[in-house]
């Protein structure tokens, strides 16, 4: 998956007290320069993006 050129890492992380059935991620080490729209646009495929 590519954000601004560069390729974002698929390590997964821990689910450090998340519900059992949760549909919440938390993405890191991303850019500061990052937009809510350009997560929407790379998130969106799969599935409805409540905040970014």
């Amino acid at each position: 998956m590519m954000l601004r050129g560069g390729r974002l890492a698929g390590l997964a992380s821990r689910m450090v007290g998340a519900k059992p059935f949760s549909t919440e991620i938390f993405v890191s080490r991303l850019s500061f320069y990052t937009t809510e729209e350009e997560l929407k646009n790379v998130f969106s495929p799969f599935g409805a993006v409540e905040e970014a």
